[in-house]
Order: C-alpha cells, then sequence, then structure tokens
C-alpha cells in the first residue's frame, strides 16, 4: 500500500505515489523514481493499465484555481487533456480501453459522470441526481462507485439565548466570520445553493432576520468597521474583492503577480489586508496590501500558510500567527523581520484566534 499521506495505484507489483514534499508534490513510479514535481496538488493518481502512462488531476493549492487533468508518459513528459473542473475533490479511472479518463468532481463540483479522451474531447457519461465517488472502472466496464452523503451547516449559541440553534443556510453553509457583538455571521454557500464552482457570500442575522446575498465567490472577513466583506472571487486568476454590505460597489483589488488565495483576514486598521497567497511557480506565503495599493509584500517564507477561518492578525495590528514547512506556527511581523516562536505550540497546532489582551492564543488541536 502507499505510505501514509500519499496516493497510489498498483500496476502489478508496481505503485505509483504523490509525495508531499515542502511546498511542492512530486510523482514517483516507482517509488523513489521521480517522474512530475510541481508547486500544485496532485488530487488523483491512475496509471494505465499496460502501464506506459498516468492520468492525474491537479490544481494550486488555493481557493480559487480548478483542476485540469494531463497525462504524463514515462519520461515525464506532460499532456493537459481537460481543465476548468470544479470542485474540492476529484476522482478518476481508466475507461476499459485505455482511450479516455472517467472522471467525478466532489463536494462543490457537479453530480455527472465525465470522460475525456487524450486528445481532449469530453463528453458526459451520466447525469445522476446524487453525487457519486469513482472508485475504479473493470475491464468489461462496470463502474465501482460509492454514494456520497454530505451537507455543511452551521450549529451557535446567539447572544442571550441557551441553546443550540441551526443557523445554516442553503445545503453547504461555512462560516466565515463573527463580528465581536455575535449578531451576525458572514457565510459562504459553496454546494449547489450556493452555486457550482462559484460560491456565494451571504450576510446572516443571527436574530433569524432576512439573509443578505452579497455577492459571488468565498467570504474570508468583515471589516473592522462592518461595511465590507473580504472575500475570493472565482475569476480567472482568481481576484479579492471587497464586497460592500450595503449600498455600493464591489472593488477589486489589483494584484497580477498573485495566481491564487488561501486565506484573508482586514488588518485592524481597516486600511490594509493580510492574505496567504500564490505566486506563479512558487510556493504560498503570506503578503499586507493596502486596500488602495495595487501590490503586495511579502511578509514571510515560502511555505507559510494560514488556514481557512483562522484569525491570526494580533489586535495591535503587528503580528500574524502564520503555519512554517514544519507544521509549526510563529509570529511573523507585519513590518517585516525574523518570526518569534510561540511557546507551548506543538506541530500541526492551528492558531485560530488572539484574546483581546493580546496575551494568549486560542489553538485548534487534532486529538
Amino acid at each position: 500500500a502507499a505510505a501514509a499521506g500519499e496516493t497510489g495505484n498498483v500496476l502489478g507489483a508496481s505503485l505509483a505515489v504523490v509525495r508531499a514534499a515542502a511546498t511542492r508534490s512530486r510523482l514517483e513510479f516507482p517509488p523513489g523514481k521521480l517522474l512530475y514535481e510541481t508547486p500544485q496538488l496532485i488530487g488523483a493518481l491512475r496509471i494505465s493499465r499496460t502501464g506506459g502512462r498516468g492520468a492525474f488531476a491537479e490544481r494550486p493549492p488555493g481557493l480559487g484555481g480548478t483542476w485540469s487533468i494531463g497525462v504524463l508518459d514515462l519520461n515525464g513528459k506532460k499532456t493537459v487533456v481537460s481543465s476548468g473542473w470544479a470542485g474540492d475533490f476529484i476522482d478518476l479511472a481508466w475507461s476499459p480501453s485505455g482511450s479516455e479518463i472517467w472522471f467525478d468532481t466532489r463536494q462543490g463540483g457537479d453530480d455527472s459522470l465525465h470522460a475525456v479522451t487524450l486528445a481532449g474531447r469530453h463528453r458526459v457519461l451520466g447525469r445522476l441526481g446524487v453525487p457519486l465517488q469513482l472508485f475504479d472502472v473493470s475491464r468489461d466496464g462496470r463502474l465501482l462507485i460509492g454514494r456520497a452523503y454530505w451537507r455543511s451547516g452551521i450549529i451557535g449559541v446567539p447572544p442571550g439565548e441557551t441553546g443550540e440553534q441551526d443557523l445554516s443556510w442553503l445545503d453547504a453553509s461555512e462560516v466565515d466570520d463573527i463580528p465581536s457583538d455575535g449578531k451576525q455571521l458572514l457565510i459562504t454557500e459553496f454546494g449547489e445553493g450556493g452555486g457550482v464552482g462559484r460560491g456565494s457570500v451571504y450576510l446572516r442575522g443571527v436574530d433569524h432576520s432576512p439573509v443578505v446575498r452579497l455577492g459571488d465567490g468565498q467570504g474570508f472577513a468583515l471589516s473592522p468597521d462592518g461595511t465590507r466583506a473580504l472575500s475570493l472571487r472565482r475569476a480567472s486568476p482568481p481576484e479579492l474583492v471587497l464586497l460592500p454590505v450595503g449600498a455600493g460597489q464591489p472593488v477589486v483589488l489589483k494584484n497580477e503577480n498573485i495566481s491564487d488565495y488561501t486565506w484573508a483576514d482586514w488588518v485592524p486598521d481597516g486600511k490594509r489586508i493580510v492574505f496567504n497567497g500564490t505566486e506563479a511557480g512558487h510556493g504560498p506565503r503570506c503578503f499586507v496590501q493596502g486596500v488602495d495599493e495595487d501590490r503586495a509584500r511579502p511578509i514571510t517564507p515560502e511555505g507559510t500558510t494560514l488556514i481557512l477561518g483562522q484569525k491570526a492578525i494580533s489586535p495591535d495590528g503587528e503580528w500574524v500567527a502564520a503555519i512554517g514547512q514544519d507544521g509549526k506556527a510563529s509570529l511573523y511581523p507585519l513590518a517585516g523581520g525574523n518570526p518569534k516562536p510561540i511557546p507551548g505550540l506543538e506541530p500541526g497546532d492551528v492558531p485560530i484566534r488572539w484574546s483581546a489582551d493580546e496575551r494568549a492564543l486560542f489553538v485548534f488541536r487534532k486529538t
């Protein structure tokens, strides 16, 4: 079997694996022999029945990119046969004849099974009423599939209440920000209700007042004065957008050197943002940018990340708690300079919010 944290496909006694190596993905076939390396994420891999080529799917490590499906020969030459596929996950397998790659996209993608030839011709194998996960295809054309049941919701205790309430909106609700008074939620709908491959950003009152749709995309954070929502629009390339909560027009933050984004938040002064982004050909790192500027300044080394939903910026606007390549978080100054270690943190711990007095960090830890 493939080692922990790897995906693989067995062909007789051979094994193809994908390894995460710092900020890059390495496709090896057989293990130890590098066939392909990329700064993108590799989400699926299958070796053909003859062993002469591999089919795989890759996407940028941020939230705005889409899957592309490629074919590799044994010399590591890649040919992209299809691209632009939305979805958090993707599964693929070779057709019985080996002339097509069959695939699905899940959780934010559509509910169809697709096929693409090695020349790039696409067809729909079937439109389904429920999401299915493709595991394998037999030589006689039978599919091994699973039915995917999932829903994402929001449960919380509003101010003044004593019991939990369901604060979800549509079929896949994600809470991205909560103002200090706890009376509103910034929500992203990333399922069918939000728009496949697009997503929608909403503002919802916890008193069940009417929900307001702010625009397309992925929500990140409300501005300190509550008038704008920082969000990601899944354009090409992805864009950071300031969505007005009331009257007004969206404002796009220009940043031509950034190819994708993972997370963004406001600096408490309301004049700057900090985001985790990727430049073409490089690993992710953190940047700071004024909302009236058209270029960002890096403040951390490559391989430094922010996790979706982190409130990582200190209340005084001096520090950001970001996670390094070793999986351990440190404090990086927004002005630039060397990071400071955070006492007591272990690799894998995720800082999620500062205390109001800045003397402590709340941390998420898997057990």
